[in-house]
């Protein structure tokens, strides 16, 4: 069997990528990597503000998104950081 440019093997189901793909991901075609939700590039190298954007307004007003996961302000906790701690008076 005759494989197109960047295929090999038996039936041609193994490419090649001169660049290796980013993240753990897979390459799929001619310098080609499939990248899963979240991450983007050529080569899946692009992903921090996509994640951001994956739970986006979730954090609410009091947290940050980073990895995917809501960091919540201080004096706020939760999955969405909504609750607020009590203060302690001394």
């Amino acid at each position: 069997c005759q494989c197109t440019k960047g295929y090999f093997g038996n039936r041609c189901e193994f490419s090649r990528c001169t660049i290796p793909c980013a993240n753990n991901t897979k390459c799929i075609g001619n310098n080609k990597c499939k990248c899963p939700r979240g991450l983007s590039g050529n080569h899946c190298e692009e992903g921090v503000r996509l994640q951001r954007q994956a739970c986006g307004k979730r954090c609410g007003k009091h947290g940050t998104c980073q990895d995917n996961k809501c960091l919540c302000h201080k004096g706020f906790y939760g999955k969405r950081c909504n609750a607020r701690e009590k203060r302690r008076r001394y």
